[in-house]
């Protein structure tokens, strides 16, 4: 019964934020080679006792990129299922982007609870969740080796939500599912 209900990992999880009295952070960050160049990604989120979260990523290697959320969180089973929010603030020009509302993807509690985790040449299906890429499947998506580059294992492109909209001045352009850079 203790085990079916995650007790152990809800009984940490409630110490953890009794002991605080405040937000447990949690950081995560992947690690892969794409075509000799590696690319990291970084997340970073606060997860506060009233409920609400905040999380920052960012990709760095072959493009660069980054985004902020503002949401709510709630426990699903053994996991923290995280749901974007409108941003609390009024953005301006320079400030850093927010995602869109009703993204939903889930943290195992335990990653949270041992507050940074690390992967590499492996993709966590939250991960994709997060920054808009694909609707979580809470698995880990592996990568392919090929003779000249790792290809990332993804959803069919009907199943990929972007994470904003294209606009023409960006410096990228899609084809056949696929982020280019111009």
């Amino acid at each position: 019964l203790v085990k079916a209900l995650y007790l152990k990992s809800r009984v940490h999880l409630a110490q953890r934020f009794d002991a605080r009295g405040c937000a447990l952070s949690y950081h995560h960050c992947t690690v892969r080679e794409v075509g000799g160049i590696e690319e990291c990604w970084s997340y970073s989120f606060i997860f506060s006792p009233d409920k609400t979260y905040s999380l920052q990523w960012f990709q760095q290697g072959l493009a660069s990129d980054n985004e902020q959320h503002y949401g709510s969180w709630r426990l699903e089973a053994d996991a923290f299922v995280c749901t974007t929010l409108a941003p609390p603030e009024t953005r301006t020009p320079y400030s850093l982007r927010y995602a869109e509302a009703g993204r939903v993807f889930k943290v195992p509690i335990d990653s949270v609870l041992s507050d940074a985790t690390h992967s590499h040449q492996q993709c966590l299906g939250w991960e994709l969740a997060a920054t808009g890429l694909m609707n979580d499947s809470s698995v880990s998506i592996g990568f392919l080796h090929t003779s000249n580059a790792f290809v990332a294992a993804t959803a069919p492109a009907d199943e990929i939500q972007h994470a904003w909209p294209l606009q023409e001045d960006a410096p990228f352009t899609e084809i056949d599912g696929d982020f280019l850079f111009i």
